[in-house]
């Protein structure tokens, strides 16, 4: 069993080190000793603001070679590189538990299509706006659908308008993007960190989508059915 932490910006950088702090600290039967953190991406200086980083290093080594001695029981590898339709079956894999922390659509997409294909996996997914946000658990068992694809009730996953941060033009649609906040960041991480640690202590999930919003203070639980 592995934990796979994919994406390392805005949610991912304040979601790693915590996240190998329970693993660390926690000891079930659900509970994996190997993380596996995945980003094709390089820090940029000018996210420092809000991001936890080195400038013009490579996201997954930087984040490796700084966890690595806070963890030592843990087996921390670092994979640079973007998850993309010919690679995801190599790097996501049966009884994987997957924290989706990417800012784009299309990888989304990928992502929960290829979790359909599986019999045993978790994914947790989680994006944000300037103010807001949502996270998804979407769970397999057995071949079954516990909670829905992250596909099934938000269009906006299932016919992506933003691109995969491979291809040229992704870099100018995210510098059009709305303005990411540091709290806005944490409160994402926080709700999937949450979500992740009531399975490990196999508590059911009380929900399959979760909302909130800053200025109005709310977080709004959805439950679906698969």
């Amino acid at each position: 069993m592995r934990l796979v932490l994919i994406g390392l910006g805005g949610i991912g950088s304040h979601l790693a080190e915590p996240v190998c702090r329970t693993l660390h600290y926690t000891n079930t039967s659900r509970t994996p000793k190997r993380i596996v953190l995945i980003d094709g991406d390089t820090y940029d200086r000018t996210n420092s603001e809000r991001q936890r980083s080195q400038p013009n290093t490579k996201k997954g080594d930087a984040t490796k070679e700084s966890l690595a001695p806070l963890f030592p029981e843990l087996r921390i590898e670092a994979k640079n590189l973007y998850i993309n339709e010919d690679n995801v079956y190599v790097h996501l894999l049966e009884e994987d538990i997957i924290l989706l922390a990417v800012d784009n659509h299309a990888s989304r997409k990928i992502v929960s299509h290829h979790v359909c294909t599986l019999k045993n996996c978790i994914l947790i997914s989680g994006g944000n706006e300037e103010v807001d946000g949502a996270i998804q658990v979407y769970e397999r068992r057995n071949g079954q659908d516990v909670t829905p694809p992250l596909t099934k009730f938000h269009p906006e996953i299932e016919y992506p308008k933003n691109n995969h941060p491979e291809t040229p033009s992704c870099a100018q649609l995210i510098e059009t993007e709305s303005p990411q906040l540091l709290t806005v960041n944490f409160t994402i991480a926080a709700l999937m960190l949450n979500a992740l640690t009531l399975w490990l202590h196999e508590k059911p999930s009380p929900y399959a989508d979760q909302y909130f919003d800053l200025h109005k203070g709310i977080v709004s639980p959805v439950h679906r059915n698969p």
